[in-house]
């Protein structure tokens, strides 16, 4: 059903100021034609990113964040689809590993192919938070795939078929001649095809804190190959390495591509039931009979064609593995697709797909009666389990699409006969994964390991099957066993055990679980609750870049995070839950994982840097002094306070001394305080931001009144003109979480944070320590140049306004403004460059290995011939929680400063590895060496002082603070000669690569 604009509420009274027509016309669509369709208001919707949406409601009333979803996944869907089938019709594949390897090797390069289309930032709607010049690969991708659904929508997948060749026809040269697997993997697979045997040893040297690990590898014909690295598996790597290189060369090499080849015919040992099921799928689909070895190879177990391997081979035949896979990504687009369908008629407000489960396409099976063609061995016939059913499925469903020429969905030429499977591929309700699966995904983000065992009770006819779940947590070096209720059949008894620890994570996923705890402790046990909460903080506080993927997941609290109050509640809830149960919480470095959380929600990130880019980007457009805005000196002003209170690292301070021993002082009859004033303790921060909304107030009044009560300080009254008002939320609402601002009429209203609780656990403990702001130096170092760029703007100004004197004098006065212009400009240089590093962390993601090989190879080109650049040696890669400029300005950052410590010239080298849930990259250089006092300055969070002319020390301490809001640190490594920096970035895993904001493309 293709979409028509009558139906797509979506899309009604939008009036998104996008470029559809240029997008269009990249698309190979005439804008005239979607102006006929009525759907020029959908284009522009898919060009939208959800950060604009937010900020334009009132442009796109009915368009919704989860419209917008739906359309992301139906995109990724297609990608994913297309990728699958245009591999298996290129080359042929014995097993399904490669194929699968193919399609996982696009997926990360998608963002890279979606930044070097030009006309995407132009045509596309960004928020005021994203530089449209420096757009992330992750955030383009999304609109990219956003355009691709929407086209699918309106049924012209053809177009994109034509749009995307060019980077299909890439993808696939460059998947033919890579090596896609790591060398430990590629050790293991030439020990699989040979006799031999290897032993590992290893050794670690150095102290703690610069751990050094060596490993020896021993085939079993003596032959040895060493490997060292900061990790035991980075030394295991590069020990694989070195004796694959040395042994067996080619099997780094990658395999030759085999022209495809397809099944001849059905094999003699076939059964008829298989023959005759076969021959009715053809038919009812109306496939050509040149199809049917095709679709009996659906049909094919792994385990009858080991049994049957002479007819099998004769017939060119082979297992329904690859079919299976490719069928199973064409049915996940069909479900998308029903989604998409769903959304743009009756908008949700978010879209959280889950893919179907294995039983729904069991069902399909079964309802289809497509048992008889399932070719089994002699001991598995007649025991068709769910996966077997489900696999054939999905396999018949890949041979149709195939044998159908990849039309543009399967379900509009579905035929009907087939009407009754409809329902288990596109259900009209869409289900949640069972619990089993859910408890997967789980364990996979929080590094739980979960097994079960099983128990049979009574007579054969009245059997009851009994599962006992042994859930493992490495980190508290515990297990818990937690036996399930009898039942039916064991897949029933898998669900009833996985569903307690369900019901428990989402106990704790709850506001207050103490509370809800006691009044349903019959279906919850504490004791598993208490079991993840503990292993949660203990994951939390050795990992804290995990907040990210556990906001998502709504796992230990993550999720809270945007509301401090909600936060707190949850903490102290949980506190009390553990206290009843008697058992502890190592909360111990929690509070940076609560950091990491709040800084990882979007929706109060960037508000301060956007009134700053508009700023900037206002002076950058500056052509005269005459042309200075008062308004626009003032918002420096602001921005200048509240940079500067970010920055303020002093020791804490009283309310109470603030508002009555200081303030008379400062402003003498200007503020009137009224009433009692609470000794209350707050971050010097926190001091400044009220004693800074004081003062910008405007006094419309002889005095402004300042009164605190019920924990509110309220200033009164003022009339605070909306885009004041505007101005005050937005630079000063990001200072402090603990302070949340408003403005009521006349008066603006500053909520205080609560600390006198006398009975803190450690988890409310650790949320306070969060929510309390920390000194940020690169935020007094902004602040410093946003106060000399005020003073310039002002110099300028003033010169530009004076007049008199005679034509020399005036002549003078221009030439002094024009050069305090200059210098403004130079000055928002600098401030740009600055608070680049500022910006909140997001969820996109690179490739480490290939984002340095293309550094390396793009800096090589304009490095001066005195210096040399190495590039790592490291075979395989992995993605990382950094977008890629964000990666480039960590990386710039520190490789200048190595090309500034050596000015007759080095050998600077980078280098990195993998230690477990973390990449470690390092940039060393045989220069002189730091000087003294910068690491000891890192060390305490302290700002840098540059000993290099003209330096502001905000780089170092720009690339901590990045790093260290996505979990990640910079550090002095050591080093015999030089500097060392050891970089060490979250590494994105396959849960984490399924967010909203990275699409599972696998």
């Amino acid at each position: 059903m293709k979409l028509e604009s009558r139906s797509a509420v979506a899309f009604r009274g939008v009036v998104l100021p996008a470029d559809a027509a240029l997008a269009a016309t990249r698309l190979g669509l005439e804008p005239s034609e979607l102006r006929a369709r009525h759907l020029d208001g959908a284009f522009c919707a898919a060009l939208t990113h959800d950060s604009y949406l937010y900020e334009h409601q009132a442009d796109a009333p009915h368009l919704t964040p989860g419209v917008l979803r739906a359309l992301l996944i139906l995109g990724s869907r297609w990608m994913t689809r297309e990728l699958a089938v245009s591999a298996y019709r290129r080359r042929h594949f014995e097993k399904v590993g490669p194929l699968s390897d193919v399609v996982a090797y696009a997926r990360p390069r998608i963002a890279s192919w979606a930044s070097t289309l030009d006309w995407l930032p132009q045509a596309g709607l960004y928020g005021r938070s994203l530089e449209v010049t420096q757009l992330s690969g992750r955030i383009v991708e999304r609109i990219l795939l956003q355009l691709i659904g929407l086209l699918c929508l309106m049924g012209e997948d053809e177009k994109v078929r034509r749009f995307v060749a060019p980077f299909l026809d890439r993808i696939h040269r460059e998947a033919a001649g890579t090596p896609l697997l790591d060398s430990t993997s590629t050790l293991q697979q030439v020990l699989h095809q040979t006799t031999l045997s290897v032993e590992w040893s290893q050794d670690a040297t150095g102290p703690d804190h610069a751990r050094q690990f060596a490993a020896r590898l021993t085939d079993s014909r003596g032959r040895t190959a060493y490997g060292n690295a900061l990790s035991k598996k980075g030394a295991r790597a590069a020990a694989a390495d070195e004796y694959l290189k040395r042994y067996f060369p080619d099997a780094l090499a990658p395999l030759p591509v085999q022209a495809p080849r397809r099944p001849l015919g059905v094999p003699p040992e076939a059964t008829a039931a298989h023959r005759r099921t076969v021959a009715r799928i053809v038919a009812d689909f109306e496939l050509d009979s040149s199809s049917t070895p095709l679709v009996s190879q659906a049909f094919m177990h792994s385990s009858w064609t080991y049994e049957n391997q002479r007819g099998v081979r004769a017939c060119g035949q082979r297992d329904n593995q690859i079919l299976a896979f490719v069928g199973s990504h064409v049915l996940d687009y069909e479900f998308a697709m029903s989604l998409a369908q769903r959304a743009v008629v009756n908008p949700p407000e978010n879209s959280d797909m889950h893919n179907l489960r294995n039983d729904s396409y069991a069902e399909a099976f079964n309802e289809m009666r497509l048992g008889p063609a399932l070719l089994l061995s002699v001991g598995q016939v007649g025991k068709i389990e769910t996966e077997m059913a489900a696999n054939a499925f999905q396999a018949a469903m890949g041979a149709v699409f195939l044998s159908r020429q990849a039309p543009s969905t399967l379900l509009e030429q579905w035929p009907d006969l087939w009407r009754n499977a409809t329902p288990y591929i596109a259900p009209a309700v869409p289900t949640r994964d069972d619990p089993a699966t859910r408890l997967q995904e789980l364990s996979s983000a929080a590094d739980l390991l979960c097994d079960y065992e099983y128990s049979i009770t009574g007579p054969d006819h009245l059997k009851q099957y009994a599962a006992t779940l042994i859930v493992s947590s490495a980190a508290l070096r515990r297990r818990l066993r937690i036996k399930g209720g009898g039942t039916t059949n064991k897949t029933k008894a898998k669900q009833a055990a996985a569903t307690k620890v369900i019901s428990a994570a989402n106990r704790l996923a709850e506001q207050q679980p103490a509370l809800i705890g006691r009044t349903d402790r019959s279906r919850v046990s504490p004791v598993v609750i208490s079991f993840l909460a503990q292993h949660f903080a203990e994951v939390a506080g050795l990992a804290p870049a995990k907040a990210r993927l556990w906001s998502n997941r709504q796992i230990f609290g993550a999720h809270h995070a945007s509301r401090p109050d909600e936060l707190a509640l949850w903490a102290s809830a949980v506190d009390q839950l553990l206290d009843e149960t008697g058992e502890s919480l190592n909360a111990d470095h929690l509070a940076q994982y609560f950091r990491s959380a709040m800084a990882s929600d979007e929706t109060t990130q960037g508000s301060l840097r956007s009134e700053l880019r508009w700023t900037l980007e206002w002076l950058s457009e500056l052509a005269a002094p005459a042309d200075i805005d008062d308004h626009e000196v003032a918002r420096l002003v602001q921005l200048a306070s509240a940079y500067r209170a970010i920055g303020a690292d002093q020791a804490d301070g009283s309310l109470r001394e603030l508002m009555l021993t200081d303030w008379p002082v400062l402003y003498r009859n200007r503020i009137d305080v009224v009433g009692d004033v609470p000794d209350l303790i707050l971050s010097t921060s926190e001091l400044a931001l009220i004693d800074s909304i004081a003062k910008a107030l405007p006094k419309d009044h002889d005095a402004l009144t300042a009164r605190v009560m019920n924990g509110v300080l309220t200033f009164g009254p003022v009339r605070v003109p909306p885009d004041q008002a505007r101005l005050l939320l937005r630079v000063w609402g990001e200072v402090s979480p603990r302070i949340q601002l408003s403005v009521d009429g006349e008066e603006v209203r500053c909520a205080l944070p609560d600390n006198h609780f006398t009975d803190a656990g450690p988890l409310l403990t650790a949320v306070r320590s969060a929510l309390k702001p920390s000194a940020q130096p690169l935020g007094a170092a902004v602040a410093n140049l946003l106060h000399d760029l005020k003073n310039e703007l002002s110099a300028a100004r003033q010169a530009a306004r004076t007049t008199g004197g005679g034509r020399t004098a005036e002549l003078r006065r221009q030439a002094d403004a024009s050069e305090h212009l200059d210098q403004s400009k130079a000055l928002a240089l600098r401030i740009r460059a600055a608070t680049s590093l500022l910006r909140a962390p997001g969820d996109e993601s690179v490739c480490l290995a290939e984002f340095l090989r293309s550094y390396v190879a793009s800096a090589l080109l304009r490095l001066d011939p005195r210096f040399t650049l190495i590039a790592p040696r490291s075979s395989h890669d992995v993605s990382v929680g950094l977008d890629e400029s964000a990666l480039r300005a960590v990386v710039d950052n520190l490789v200048k400063n190595a090309l500034e410590a050596m000015p007759d010239g080095g050998t600077i080298s980078l280098e990195w590895m993998q230690v477990d849930e973390y990449a470690v990259l390092e940039v060393a250089d045989d220069g002189p060496g730091l000087p003294r006092g910068v690491a000891d300055a890192l060390a305490g969070g302290h700002r840098v002082t540059s000993t290099k002319p003209g330096g502001n020390g905000l780089g170092l301490v720009g690339v901590r603070a990045l790093l260290h809001r996505i979990g990640g640190s910079l550090e002095v490594g050591p080093s015999r000669q030089g500097a060392r920096w050891q970089v060490t970035i979250p590494v994105v895993t396959d849960a984490t690569a399924g967010e909203p904001d990275a699409p599972d493309l696998t």
